[in-house]
């Protein structure tokens, strides 16, 4: 069960996030050319619930996509835990303080990806 809770909050649709119209535009601008969008958002089913890094896969990735996600997931998890307690309580506010946290951890995975393979 606690596996399944990990996945759960790990992946999601995009239906299951809170994104603005708005926000969803620079997102598609930042991964226009991926296979996966990270986003720092809350559940709709849960909206007093803190928002969490979370992933949103496009139905044709790869496991090599899955892989690069993943990578960039926890690279944003680690960049969030980072920031004052101050600053972590401002990105709960909207997801546009997060965006450059994103774009690093994008960056950061797609680096590491291409030296992989």
């Amino acid at each position: 069960d606690v596996v399944r809770g990990y996945w759960a909050a790990t992946f999601r649709k995009l239906s299951e996030t809170t994104v603005t119209p708005p926000e969803l535009r620079k997102l598609l601008g930042l991964f226009a050319n991926g296979q996966y969008m990270l986003l720092h958002t809350r559940h709709p089913k849960c909206p007093e619930a803190p928002p969490r890094p979370c992933v949103v896969l496009r139905q044709s990735a790869t496991e090599d996509d899955v892989f690069q996600a993943m990578l960039a997931l926890e690279h944003l998890k680690r960049d969030i835990e980072a920031l004052p307690a101050e600053e972590r309580r401002s990105l709960d506010s909207e997801m546009a303080g997060a965006l450059p946290l994103i774009k690093s951890a994008r960056d950061y995975a797609q680096a590491k990806v291409g030296d992989i393979v």
